[in-house]
């Protein structure tokens, strides 16, 4: 009889060192065997009110300024209806100690890459980094009147700085941009037009009804606002949520989940909806003077009706069981067609390399560490034994803005962006994928500190899906 240990793993608990505090734990003793994650579905009701208005779709001259700020392709893409029991099952497995998902196939993840080819947002360019000015709620109200062209009323803020979405929306919804506005206006709806991007797609909190204001200062100018690397923003807005969530005890998420769904579907087949129509259909879009804006990135191909005839949705024990019995033919490390024109017509900061440095993500308060040597496969690289785990960072998870009221983060976390601002690529030392996607030691090297399996051995009660009977679970692993 196989043991527990020789059954679920770790063996070797030297990399996954927070499994007695780990979601999956929780839920082979049975405490969690049905608990499913909650995320508001808020912020894409608001995003498509005003986006389908009764124009339809976003003046040029607003698009224009979206274009440039960098938001174009994630305004284009839009949200999808998110599968909370799908996103349960990715959170079982994924680990804080290692920033990444543990599947039977090796170590995998949402990248830099995978972002700024979904949505179109920038690798390369400055941390989303800045201090937080000592301002009071008034102050915060005048801000928004400055930049927004309205002032939110007292009850639709949040603490100091956090405003409802829901008074953005109703602002943008009662003004109407013409060939006429005056730029001012234009460049005031399109922050709007942003920091609704931002709540409710980008990153979202876990209530996915508020807003940070403080995200309006790297959009005050809107010329300089694509020179930041949004793209490493939204991923450590994501990998925080990801660590928080994978905590029993919480029962809530934020960040990018349309994101992390539509990396799922895109990578493993035995999930994935069908009827997902060409996003050429949507066409390009015109700026001011009939500039070409071009089609809506990767992301945008997703965003429809699917049909799930073949494959399964909002079931939780199916989906662990699917990920359990993942298979090499069923999981696609590189799913992109980088001559597709919604792949090839994105800019050279989208396309950069540096996807592939060893770096910290910065967003605000928040820093998260990226390890790219852990998937390099998804790289076309060869999969190596990856370098140990520095686990003195660990405590980075408890940084963020709460308490911290007028915190210089720049100062806060100088080295952390002095190294974002010196990474350096792996490609130089890691070898193409010529046929043979990971050394011979990598796996059995794997199967000893990864989390095997994450369905219990049995569900109580006759009812509802089982897991397969433990002489099936034994040939599995």
């Amino acid at each position: 009889m196989t043991s527990y240990i020789e059954l679920y793993g770790p063996e070797d608990s030297s990399v996954l060192t927070n499994q007695k505090n780990h979601r999956s734990e929780a839920v082979f003793v049975g405490t969690h065997v049905d608990s499913v994650l909650r995320s508001s579905h808020a912020a894409g009701a608001i995003f498509w009110s005003f986006r389908r208005g009764t124009d339809k779709s976003l003046h040029s001259r607003v698009l224009d300024v979206l274009y440039n700020m960098g938001f174009y392709g994630v305004a284009r893409c839009g949200p999808i209806k998110i599968d909370q029991h799908l996103t349960t099952a990715l959170v079982e497995r994924w680990r804080s100690e290692t920033h990444t998902f543990h599947l039977p196939v090796g170590e995998a993840t949402i990248t830099l890459q995978d972002v700024a080819i979904m949505w179109g947002l920038s690798i390369d360019g400055n941390a989303v980094v800045c201090a937080d000015p000592p301002r009071t709620i008034d102050d915060w109200r005048a801000h928004c009147e400055h930049l927004l062209g309205f002032v939110p009323r007292e009850n639709q803020m949040k603490g100091k700085s956090r405003m409802l979405m829901s008074a953005l929306k109703g602002h943008l919804e009662n003004l109407v941009i013409t060939d006429d506005t005056p730029q001012m206006i234009v460049d005031q709806y399109a922050r709007g037009c942003a920091l609704l991007l931002i709540g409710g797609l980008m990153m979202p909190d876990s209530s996915r009804n508020t807003v940070a204001l403080l995200y309006l200062q790297f959009l005050e100018n809107v010329e300089e606002a694509g020179r930041y690397s949004w793209a490493s923003a939204v991923l450590a807005f994501l990998y925080r949520e990801l660590c928080t969530a994978s905590d029993p005890e919480k029962n809530v998420i934020g960040g990018a989940l349309t994101l992390l769904q539509i990396w799922a579907w895109s990578r493993i087949s035995t999930i994935a909806p069908e009827n997902v129509c060409d996003m050429l259909i949507q066409g390009p879009l015109e700026g001011v003077d009939g500039r070409n804006l071009g089609v809506p990135p990767y992301a945008g191909r997703w965003v429809q009706r699917h049909s799930y005839t073949q494959s399964t949705s909002h079931s939780l024990r199916i989906y662990r069981d699917i990920f359990d019995r993942l298979s090499d033919k069923q999981f696609t490390w590189q799913p992109y067609d980088m001559m597709a024109p919604d792949i090839a017509s994105l800019s050279s900061r989208c396309l950069s390399l540096n996807y592939m440095s060893e770096c910290p993500l910065i967003n605000l308060a928040t820093v998260e560490l990226y390890h790219p040597d852990r998937v390099l496969r998804q790289f076309g690289r060869i999969q190596v034994i990856p370098r140990d785990i520095d686990h003195t960072h660990k405590d980075l998870h408890a940084i963020d803005r709460r308490g911290r009221d007028a915190c210089n983060w720049t100062e806060y976390h100088r080295i952390w962006i002095q190294q974002w601002n010196q990474r350096k690529l792996l490609e130089n030392t890691m070898p193409i994928n010529k046929g043979v996607s990971m050394s011979e030691e990598y796996m059995e090297w794997y199967r000893k500190i990864t989390r095997r399996l994450i369905s219990p051995d049995h569900y109580n009660g006759d009812s509802g899906y089982q897991p397969p009977d433990t002489t099936a679970r034994d040939a599995m692993v």
